[in-house]
């Protein structure tokens, strides 16, 4: 397979002529059967993998395809709790406090920035309670006009105490690392928000406070969707 004309698609496929997903190309890669939980790649690698790469627009997605031929070969290295830890150190301590400021939130990002990296059983239950804090901050904190906005930091503080809670029984990584891949896109909790403050578009009248609400939120979606990516890279080969 030539690396360089892949073309990653969203969602799973039945053969490599239908389409690929990140994963979906690992398994062809490796000249395996074609799926997308190729036997040949780490799990939580594939976990994250799949939802980053159906959580991506199609020009973002394209920022996978070098990654494939270094996915392959990860199974069984001993990285995987490792791996596990550094996507809810993620969304703990960068993506969701990126939520939380564009809420407005400024101490409860700050609070969660501030906390050390997650790397153990100790540190998850710290980045625990310290989500669940900011979730109850943001919960609190809505007023009629933001509440959009509240909602979406809301939803991905939740993802991070998830994320956080699953990372503290480290034999589940990788569902770990696919409750924190939830806040890969934080657009589950943030564009959701933002449509559902739409509901009445259809008649018009709250189509300028839509566009207003995704023009606010695209700058720091862009910026988590290559957070994530860059995250993903650094998954695969974890430094000591």
């Amino acid at each position: 397979m030539e690396i360089n004309s892949v073309v990653l698609a969203r969602g799973s496929h039945s053969n490599a002529d239908a389409g690929m997903c990140i994963m979906e190309a690992v398994s062809y890669f490796a000249d395996e059967p074609f799926s997308d939980r190729p036997r040949c790649a780490s799990s939580v690698l594939t976990a994250f993998g799949i939802r980053l790469n159906d959580s991506l627009p199609d020009d973002l997605r394209q920022l996978l395809v070098p990654l494939i031929p270094q996915i392959v070969g990860t199974r069984g290295d001993g990285l995987d709790i490792k791996r596990a830890y550094m996507a809810v150190s993620w969304s703990v301590r960068v993506c969701a406090p990126a939520w939380l400021e564009l809420a407005g939130l400024a101490e409860e990002a700050a609070s969660l920035r501030s906390l050390l990296p997650v790397d153990g059983p100790e540190s998850a239950r710290a980045a625990r309670i310290g989500a669940q804090a900011a979730r109850k901050a943001a919960s609190e904190k809505r007023s009629q006009n933001w509440e959009r906005f509240y909602a979406a930091a809301d939803g991905a503080a939740v993802a991070a105490a998830a994320a956080a809670a699953d990372a503290d029984a480290v034999a589940a990584v990788a569902v770990a690392a696919a409750v924190a891949a939830v806040a890969v896109a934080a657009a589950g909790a943030a564009v959701a928000a933002v449509a559902a403050a739409a509901a009445a578009a259809a008649a018009g009248r709250y189509a300028a406070i839509y566009k207003a609400g995704m023009d606010r939120i695209a700058p720091t979606l862009l910026e988590m969707r290559m957070s994530a990516i860059e995250l993903f890279g650094a998954m695969i080969a974890p430094s000591a």
